[in-house]
């Protein structure tokens, strides 16, 4: 439950970041916790560079990028994944598609410093929204889903991933059906 209210506050925070971020000055009042990040080309790097790994299924890249420590979070309620099942899962995914890209991405990062009420969302974060497509081995089906991801960088590692998409869609692409129950 303490992980769900954490990321429903990162959520908040990312929210109320972007909408202070509209063509004001430099400190608003209320956001002072809150600055852009001087490390946003690197960081967009590093992430890519993972997720370029990840798509690959490519172990040595993941644990490149991916710090010791690494924690993935989502899509989903009380979702969680240490480094290792992460790599796995994305070997996995790797054996089943392929030609896995990200399109149309937007990135957007800033730091948090906040010391009273958010001190487990401090650091660097990096938030992307764009397009996954990947082509399912088997069928030769292209799949498209829209991410939202969110990385807390530090130092060149991504220590922290947060994933939302839409999973439904996702499973329909795959052929999955959605059964009401009878009742």
């Amino acid at each position: 439950m303490k992980k769900k209210i954490n990321h429903l506050k990162l959520l908040f925070a990312i929210t109320a970041f972007f909408v202070s971020c509209q063509s004001q000055p430099e400190q608003i009042p209320g956001y002072e916790k809150f600055s852009l990040n001087p490390n946003f080309e690197a960081d967009v790097q590093t992430v890519n560079s993972m997720l370029t790994a990840c798509f690959a299924g490519d172990v040595a890249g993941m644990e490149t990028w991916m710090h010791p420590h690494y924690m993935s979070y989502g899509p989903g309620h009380n979702r969680e994944e240490t480094r290792q099942e992460t790599i796995d899962g994305w070997v996995n995914f790797a054996r089943r598609f392929e030609n896995t890209q990200l399109a149309n991405a937007t990135y957007y990062s800033f730091i948090i410093d906040d010391k009273d009420d958010l001190p487990e969302l401090n650091g660097a974060w990096l938030v992307l929204w764009g397009n996954v497509i990947f082509t399912e081995r088997m069928s030769g089906s292209e799949i498209h889903s829209r991410v939202h991801l969110a990385f807390r960088v530090n130092n060149g590692k991504v220590e922290e991933g947060n994933l939302y998409y839409d999973n439904l869609s996702l499973n329909e692409q795959l052929g999955w059906k959605l059964v009401p129950p009878e009742n």
